[in-house]
């Protein structure tokens, strides 16, 4: 029996296990577990199937209900702003 580790959404969810022609698929990931010991035809059709189903939790994709924007770079000064000061200040040296 081969196995091979099923990723969606950049993620490890669970195992295909190739049996006679045939994919069972063993869930290790709570938001597929509606998936878990269904026997498919191929690979292919087990990751559409996983395609279909909703995606998981945001707090589960590493991000959190309390910073939605966690894993963006925010905070910083952006390049326009950089632009605008560094002119200024050149302007204010020339007089």
């Amino acid at each position: 029996m081969e196995k091979q580790v099923i990723e969606h959404a950049g993620q490890p969810v669970g195992v295909a296990l190739h049996h006679d022609g045939k994919v069972k698929f063993m869930a290790v990931k709570y938001h597929v577990m509606d998936l878990d010991d269904v026997v498919f035809n191929s690979v292919t059709e087990l990751r559409g199937a996983l395609a279909r189903l909703k995606s998981p939790p945001a707090s589960r994709r590493g991000l959190t209900v309390d910073n939605p924007l966690a894993g963006r770079r925010t905070g910083g000064p952006s390049s326009s702003s950089i632009r605008r000061l560094s002119s200024a200040q050149s302007r204010r040296d020339c007089v």
